[in-house]
């Protein structure tokens, strides 16, 4: 009878090797904003949308998918100061990235201009779903989808 239940606990391991635990939920201290990030206001024509994320514990790294396409996302500008070294150094928790092209003018995220060439002055509530993972410095990873507005502009 012993011989079963070791073999159940080591193929649950060795399941768990392969295909790796399952990520624990993200909480998000506020919705991620997402918007056109052309140089033209209200325009969409250079195709290209910013994503900001904020997270409330600092990550090593930030993965987003916008759709399934992936975004590099980088550590934004804002400054934390340690307590061991009382420096300053980049907190984590705010991550900027850009996805281009976007398809907001053709394809799968095209959007509404009704009849406007490339003029939209953001008409559409939701847009693509995102997933966002934060991978933290102890290994650890937590992950959520979210479908947020789309906004007209960025910065």
């Amino acid at each position: 009878m012993r011989l079963p239940s070791m073999t159940a606990v080591f193929c649950v391991v060795i399941l768990a090797l392969c295909f790796g635990a399952a990520a624990s939920p993200l909480v998000l201290p506020r919705q991620p904003y997402v918007g056109v990030a052309c140089s033209t206001a209200n325009s969409i024509a250079c195709d290209r949308v910013g994503v900001a994320v904020w997270l409330s514990k600092p990550a090593a790294r930030l993965t987003v998918t916008v759709a399934g396409q992936p975004i590099v996302m980088r550590a934004a500008t804002t400054t934390c100061t340690t307590r061991q070294t009382r420096q300053r150094v980049r907190c984590g928790t705010d991550f900027v990235g850009y996805l281009h092209p976007a398809g907001l003018l053709h394809g799968p995220r095209r959007i509404d201009t009704h009849g406007s060439k490339d003029y939209w002055a953001g008409s559409q509530a939701a847009w693509a779903p995102i997933r966002i993972t934060a991978h933290y410095p102890d290994g650890a990873s937590a992950t959520v989808t979210v479908r947020p507005t789309l906004n007209p502009g960025w910065g």
